[in-house]
């Protein structure tokens, strides 16, 4: 005996995944689509979250940011510059995203033209915390140590 009611089969597309882990941060994957679901806040980004299990590659980061700031020159429609301000935000925030992904890692990929260099962050062997309002000075007080830090330049 046959039942009168049907019952609905549904397929869902689905794509496989690459494995994150080996990917670089790209268009597809955070700067054209994920990137402005989100607020410019580091504060909505737990250590869980998808962006921390990418690689940053700062080459790719620059070329984005050199791109923002050629159509924003080209701009004149009030809207379109939020828009545009808000993605330049975002990718400010993707780069402080990347430095605490290195600090909690305590590694990253130093890369120049011709070589890449694995550092290893050694971490204080106590942390500071240090309190201060608009009447404090700064002073050097006792021994200073200096970590050798291979140069980096900063956009």
């Amino acid at each position: 005996m046959i039942n009168s009611e049907r019952l609905t089969l549904r397929r869902l597309p689905y794509r496989i995944l690459d494995d994150s882990g080996n990917s670089e941060i790209n268009v597809e994957n955070w700067y054209g689509a994920r990137m402005q679901n989100h607020k410019p806040d580091i504060t909505q980004f737990d250590s869980y979250h998808s962006i921390f299990r990418y690689k940053y590659n700062s080459k790719f980061w620059l070329d984005q940011f050199m791109r923002n700031k050629k159509e924003l020159e080209q701009i004149t429609d009030q809207d379109e510059r939020r828009q545009n301000d808000f993605s330049r935000r975002m990718l400010r925030v993707t780069v402080m995203l990347n430095t605490m992904a290195t600090m909690r890692k305590r590694k990253y990929i130093l890369e120049d033209s011709t070589t890449k260099t694995k550092v290893v962050i050694e971490p204080p062997s106590s942390l500071v915390t240090i309190l201060y309002n608009h009447q404090s000075k700064l002073t050097q007080n006792g021994q200073t140590h200096h970590h050798l830090v291979p140069p980096t330049c900063v956009y």
